[in-house]
């Protein structure tokens, strides 16, 4: 991890390093995990809240497919940005702790995917047409908002 920090932040000058916790090994794990990228990271870092879950579903084959699937990607469930915030806020190093970030292109383009909200009803349809977005990823997104919302106006994480 530490020479991946390393090439990361220093000779590809990433900004943002994007660690996303699937569910693909045990929780306590992956706190791990996630501590060793902070200990080795030089550079500020900000965390990504995410709005999409990827259908990271073995084949046929027993192999991970290596792609996400807009038709079958599915809402973050309930809960899980807010958990991620926390132990974030709680655990981060104060001079390290970039901020938090939301990717908004990968919204737009889950929702509209046919299986979704489709394209009249994507993510940045709605904001084009000046409307609040309420379609299928409406919650997680939702959820994000709040904690933002929380975190500007002074009242923390709730």
């Amino acid at each position: 991890m530490r020479n991946a920090a390393r090439l990361l932040t220093n000779d590809y000058a990433a900004n943002r390093l994007y660690l996303i916790y699937q569910g693909e090994i045990p929780l306590d794990d992956a706190e791990r995990v996630f501590g060793r990228w902070r200990q080795h990271c030089p550079a500020d870092v900000a965390w990504n809240l995410i709005v999409v879950a990827w259908d990271y579903s073995a084949t046929e084959r027993g192999s991970y497919p290596g792609y996400d699937d807009a038709n079958k990607n599915m809402p973050l469930p309930a809960g899980r940005n807010a958990l991620a915030a926390n132990e974030i806020l709680r655990n981060a190093k104060p001079d390290r702790l970039a901020g938090l970030s939301s990717d908004l292109f990968i919204l737009h383009v889950n929702s509209r995917s046919p299986a979704h909200d489709g394209p009249r009803g994507g993510f940045y349809e709605a904001l084009k047409r000046g409307e609040a977005y309420r379609g299928y990823y409406a919650g997680p997104f939702r959820e994000v908002i709040a904690i933002f919302a929380g975190l500007k106006q002074g009242r923390g994480l709730q």
